[in-house]
């Protein structure tokens, strides 16, 4: 952290140096966290209580930043979210192909990797 702090330092741009930024920005992140891993509790007006599990961010028109959670019986129910959490399925295995590919000591996923890479390929991605 304290070399970072330097204007000069190549990991100074990573950081957001603006305290009230920098706050703001892990709040969403922790949201972000809770809503990925934990059981959410819906209560809508004039209903029970809802326990919602596998919820899913997807993006919703053109803005990548434009995101909603969603439950998977949502997805499985509109076509167009289906469609869409399967493009974000693809995009991330492609992300994270792009970075485990060059590592020979992840042997163990080698072969996975190949799968991948011949997905990948087949649906025009590599």
């Amino acid at each position: 952290m304290e070399d970072a702090r330097s204007p000069e330092s190549p990991l100074h741009s990573e950081f957001t140096w603006n305290v009230k930024e920098g706050f703001e920005e892990n709040l969403i992140k922790d949201a972000r966290h809770l809503l990925n891993h934990f059981f959410v509790y819906i209560k809508e007006k004039n209903k029970p209580r809802e326990k919602r599990k596998y919820l899913i961010s997807i993006q919703v028109g053109e803005k990548i930043t434009n995101r909603i959670y969603v439950t998977l019986d949502q997805i499985a129910r509109d076509p167009v979210m289906h469609q869409r959490a399967i493009e974000d399925f693809w995009l991330d295995a492609k992300r994270f192909y792009e970075r485990y590919k060059r590592y020979e000591k992840f042997a163990e996923i080698k072969a996975f990797m190949k799968i991948l890479k011949e997905q990948l390929r087949k649906r025009k991605m590599d």
